[in-house]
């Protein structure tokens, strides 16, 4: 099952990017989107997701993102 529904984001990724002309939504957009909906799939059908605790990483990571922005220091939640 996982592998099949990474085969079929892969494929929607790949018929957006070929389709760009048509659909009028840039490569670039469509490929990350395609990529972070590979890897979030890849990470929920994953076994040992105890085992990789990204709630810290992931806090980190974001108030670098936002900071870099210009948006400001997150908030603490």
């Amino acid at each position: 099952m996982p592998l099949l529904a990474m085969i079929a984001t892969g494929v929607v990724g790949y018929t957006a990017n070929v389709t760009e002309p048509s659909i009028h939504i840039d490569k670039t957009a469509s490929a990350l989107l395609n990529a972070v909906l590979c890897w979030s799939v890849y990470w929920l059908f994953s076994q040992d997701l105890a085992q990789y605790p990204i709630d810290d990483h992931l806090w980190e990571f974001l108030a670098f993102v936002v900071g870099t922005l210009g948006a400001g220091p997150v908030p603490d939640v």
